[in-house]
């Protein structure tokens, strides 16, 4: 993603690179509410692959929403001209909507949706990249922190900062928890709970 690329290098042709990307986008979602489960529903394509049948008017593809939804989150972070948080929003509370609230399959999502007559189709998904959507959403952690400075990535479970020291810092640890850092992939340091961490 290229908003992740101008977020560890700062390099204003990545986060060019991530806005054109995003704005190539919007055509494929709705942002009108003739039915319901409409507004914000993501489509993968307009029609037919090469104009060929199965056709997919009118059928959402949650899958694509979520990684749509997802990168326009990201994006947020570093570009306000466009409301990219309230788009993503409202694709993770219009996938939420389509998934399966009872049975078997309660809390997946389906792989296809059609918006004319509301049946969810195809394969049951899971629905751990929505939760994923939701934590980023909310501004939460949603996988593993990454730290980098002018020589190293340090990969934590957990948030780390610089603090004026020039020490590392977790913080969002549960009291107690021990966890461990990783340094540029070879080097393993422990931690326990919040606080500096010390990293020789």
């Amino acid at each position: 993603m290229f908003a992740w690329a101008f977020e560890y290098s700062g390099k204003a042709e990545y986060l060019e690179e991530a806005k054109r990307f995003a704005f190539a986008g919007v055509p494929f979602i709705y942002l009108w509410s003739d039915r319901e489960i409409m507004l914000y529903t993501t489509v993968s394509k307009f029609g037919a692959t090469q104009r060929r049948p199965p056709f997919s008017f009118a059928t959402a593809d949650p899958r694509i929403g979520i990684l749509y939804a997802y990168a326009a989150n990201t994006l947020s972070r570093f570009d306000q001209t466009t409301d990219w948080k309230r788009l993503a929003t409202g694709i993770l509370h219009a996938t939420e909507s389509m998934q399966y609230s009872d049975g078997p399959f309660t809390g997946c999502v389906p792989e296809s949706f059609a918006i004319r007559n509301q049946e969810r189709r195809l394969g049951k998904l899971n629905p751990a990249s929505l939760v994923s959507l939701r934590l980023a959403v909310e501004g939460k952690l949603d996988s593993f922190a990454v730290l980098v400075d002018d020589r190293d990535r340090f990969l934590s479970p957990y948030p780390l900062r610089f603090t004026k020291a020039g020490v590392i810092e977790a913080f969002d640890v549960p009291p107690g928890r021990t966890f461990q850092i990783l340094r540029n992939g070879i080097q393993i340091f422990d931690a326990v709970g919040n606080g500096t961490v010390r990293i020789d």
